[in-house]
């Protein structure tokens, strides 16, 4: 695992490619990997989207499908502390 941002500073990604898992989570050596807290949840019926703080600055959102999940269940995760993963593949460089 490797922390995103000593990946890069500058990089996009499409929200639905990260895993949003629990801050002890440890992401295997293929993923880029961030800590944050989750501002804010909407729950839209197939799926969710949160907003997570990082802790090193800035934001992500994250879309998951809700295939066991229900809307009182998702609202209680803000303000959870969070650990977010994604593939390295599935980043995309932007700016300089």
């Amino acid at each position: 695992m490797q922390n995103a941002s000593q990946a890069q500073k500058n990089f996009s990604i499409r929200p639905e490619k990260i895993y949003l898992g629990a801050s002890s989570d440890k992401p295997s050596e293929n993923k880029y990997a961030a800590n944050g807290t989750i501002r804010d949840v909407v729950y839209l019926g197939l799926y969710t989207r949160y907003l997570v703080d990082l802790d090193d600055g800035g934001d992500l959102v994250v879309i998951e499908q809700n295939l066991k999940t229900t809307s009182m269940d998702v609202l209680k995760t803000r303000g959870n502390k969070v650990r977010l993963s994604w593939d390295k593949e599935h980043i995309s460089r932007v700016g300089g």
